[in-house]
């Protein structure tokens, strides 16, 4: 983790980005638009303020305007009462400026709608993840509503804890910060193109949450808003009149020879973490690949079941694969090896200490690779948002026993 990387790597994003200092803030990155190794983005916890390693990601767009100041004028955010007003300089999770969004005095009820069409366009069919960051004020609670009001999910500004009150949510989660701040976050399929997702201030007691109460002039702090396509929130990308989209990092080692990459024998090990899921149906982890491109051996996920990681070898159909779970958000070692001269277990996988073999299907490797990349070259939109603590790699076959030290 010395902020830097290799330089053996080509590294290009062509847009700014932002990440997670050692502080534990929101932080920026400058484009890497001339592959400048410097430009990539070292994650931090903002909880722990522990290292998490190497922040890759494929592209994103923040769907919603004005993400951090709810600019009301021009219908991108709707208030259906209270106000919004600068909170303190200095104290947001950037350290910019929150905002305050004051309840009225009386009347029943307070929310701050995002509205369909005019800013985000929701469609039907389509999986969403909102992202917030929240921090009570004198009202602890706030409730996000989509689809028609038909999903509802609540998250306690005191207690650090998500709750699904109405409707099917694949993903929720609440990040602590410093500060008192939280970075709130669902996932959902959104079925109905119409209605107004919306943001609402709400009470109750533990897990309950209502939104009909009599308002008192209380607020809640509220920036950062971001509203994507995909499972699990990606890097907050700031917005303003228009959307915005952050491209892909594309990061890969040209050269390999110095691996001296077998076609016979190999070992792959990964650590890290896995935030969201991008629009592809396999979005590729980490592997050797061709620069057509054309991939030979790599690690990747399922677009339709997050919890699998896929191990494989030779990118073409049929080849000898194996699935094992893991989870978005946690932190996981994986790793596999393979022996093409093998009648059986050719291929073993394993994920924080579980193993799995492919059984004997044949092997052989052939695609003779030139490039090792996190991601897929050729493909940067298409693989799984995250970091990456550690990736090694060896030209010999290591056992069962073997993967699952490693991995443990």
């Amino acid at each position: 983790m010395g902020g830097a990387l290799d330089s053996r790597f080509t590294f290009t994003r062509s847009t700014t980005a932002t990440y997670i200092n050692s502080s534990g803030y929101v932080a920026t990155m400058a484009a890497a638009a001339t592959n400048d190794p410097t430009k990539a983005r070292f994650d931090y916890d903002p909880t722990t303020l522990a290292p998490k390693g190497l922040l890759i990601e494929g592209s994103a767009t923040n769907l919603q305007r004005y993400s951090a100041t709810f600019q009301t004028t021009g219908s991108y955010w709707y208030s259906t009462a209270g106000s919004m007003t600068n909170g303190i300089l200095g104290d947001a999770p950037d350290v910019g400026t929150s905002q305050l969004f004051m309840e009225p005095t009386s009347g029943t009820g307070a929310g701050l709608w995002q509205l369909n069409g005019t800013s985000a366009g929701l469609v039907a069919s389509t999986t969403y993840t909102v992202s917030f960051w929240a921090r009570t004020g004198f009202r602890n609670k706030v409730m996000w509503r989509c689809d028609g009001g038909g999903k509802d999910v609540g998250f306690n500004l005191d207690t650090g804890v998500a709750t699904v009150v109405a409707g099917t949510f694949t993903n929720t989660k609440m990040t602590a910060y410093s500060r008192g701040w939280y970075r709130c976050e669902a996932t959902w399929a959104n079925v109905n193109a119409g209605g107004y997702p919306g943001l609402f201030t709400a009470t109750g007691t533990g897990t309950t949450y209502t939104t009909s109460y009599s308002c008192d002039g209380s607020y809640v702090e509220l920036w950062g808003f971001q509203l994507e396509v995909g499972t699990g929130a990606s890097s907050y990308i700031p917005t303003v009149a228009s959307q915005v989209t952050r491209s892909a990092d594309s990061c890969n080692i040209g050269t390999i020879a110095p691996f001296n990459y077998s076609t016979t024998n190999g070992t792959l090990f990964y650590s890290g973490i896995i935030t969201k899921q991008n629009s592809a149906s396999y979005p590729a982890r980490i592997g050797f690949h061709k620069a057509a491109p054309s991939v030979d051996i790599r690690v990747f996920s399922v677009l339709t079941n997050t919890s699998d990681m896929i191990f494989t070898v030779n990118g073409t159909g049929g080849e000898p694969q194996k699935n094992l779970a893991y989870s978005l958000n946690t932190a996981f070692k994986a790793a596999w090896s393979f022996d093409v001269a093998l009648s059986t277990n050719k291929l073993i996988a394993n994920i924080n200490g579980v193993t799995g073999t492919s059984g004997s299907t044949a092997l052989s490797v052939t695609n003779d690779p030139t490039q090792f990349t996190f991601g897929q070259s050729g493909y940067e939109t298409y693989f799984p948002c995250g970091t990456i603590a550690a990736v090694k790699y060896w030209n010999t076959t290591k056992t069962a026993a073997e993967l699952a030290a490693l991995t443990a």
